[in-house]
């Protein structure tokens, strides 16, 4: 609710002058009344304003620890990002190494294998050329190229054996980089609820802030009337002057306080005096014969 910081009272009328107005108090019982009434006012108010400020006081707690955990899950998601970076940039060069090195192995055991099989073809050459083709060292040399070749399998073997293990390291990384990916999507949700709250919060805490200035400013001066009788008297005096005219009643309050933002719903005499008030989103009736309800003053939000 958005209460008018600078209203004054339920009636505004701090600067009255005695010469303001020409009218007499019909009695002082009636004086009595009013000022009983304002002095329930002020009792009414003053129960008000205590509950008000322990809202206030849980309100500001609950935004302190909602900013708290605001604060922490803003840390987690960041820092889950960058270990997601982190990871995402790890997976990418692992991968490029991985096949780098598998690549370079490849090469150098086909280099190898082709060193075997030159040097296999060059003792079958220079057999021919002794008349020796066929004979025992030309035989060593094919067993040579045949083992080359075996050495070269079981080479690729163990190539293929340790790509399985780096696509399989591989896999784990993407696995760990989901995993963190769902808990960025939990904090993800746990930053959109605390803004939630907090949305909540933000507008009681105001509201409850524009209540408690509200309240105190509208109990000093029913304070003021049930304390000086000289006021009171010249407040009655006003009230009885407009009588069913609360547009009448109003002006004469503005011009008192400008930017009151007060508000006269209904100014009548019936068993008694009564006025019905509104500042701000804070309706308040006072009355002689307790006719707010069964009491003197009391008012609804």
């Amino acid at each position: 609710m958005k209460i008018h910081s600078n209203i004054l009272s339920a009636f505004l009328i701090c600067s009255l002058t005695s010469s303001a107005f020409g009218f007499s108090v019909k009695s002082a019982d009636e004086l009595d009344e009013v000022q009983q009434a304002a002095n329930a006012g002020v009792t009414t108010l003053n129960d008000f304003v205590t509950k008000n400020k322990a809202a206030i006081a849980s309100t500001r707690s609950e935004l302190t620890t909602q900013a708290s955990a605001l604060k922490a899950t803003n840390a987690a998601i960041t820092s889950l990002i960058e270990s997601l970076k982190s990871a995402d940039a790890n997976r990418t060069a692992f991968r490029k190494a991985a096949r780098d090195r598998a690549a370079a192995e490849v090469i150098e055991a086909l280099k190898a294998a082709d060193r075997e099989r030159v040097a296999a073809e060059e003792d079958y050459y220079y057999q021919n050329l002794d008349g020796t083709a066929g004979s025992v060292p030309f035989v060593g040399s094919q067993k040579a190229a045949v083992s080359s070749t075996n050495a070269l399998i079981v080479e690729f073997a163990k190539l293929k054996e340790e790509l399985r293990s780096q696509s399989n390291a591989i896999e784990q990384q993407i696995k760990d980089i989901a995993a963190k990916i769902e808990l960025l999507k939990g904090q993800a949700e746990k930053l959109q609820k605390i803004i939630q709250t907090l949305e909540s919060l933000l507008p009681k805490f105001l509201e409850f802030m524009a209540q408690d200035r509200n309240a105190q400013q509208t109990n000093a001066c029913m304070k003021h009337v049930s304390e000086d009788r000289l006021y009171a008297s010249k407040l009655l005096a006003a009230v009885r002057a407009n009588l069913n005219n609360p547009d009448g009643l109003e002006l004469v309050l503005k011009n008192i306080s400008p930017g009151s933002g007060i508000d006269v719903r209904e100014v009548k005499e019936a068993t008694g005096l009564i006025v019905i008030f509104r500042i701000g989103v804070l309706t308040h009736c006072i009355s002689t014969k307790q006719q707010c309800g069964g009491r003197a003053y009391s008012f609804t939000r």
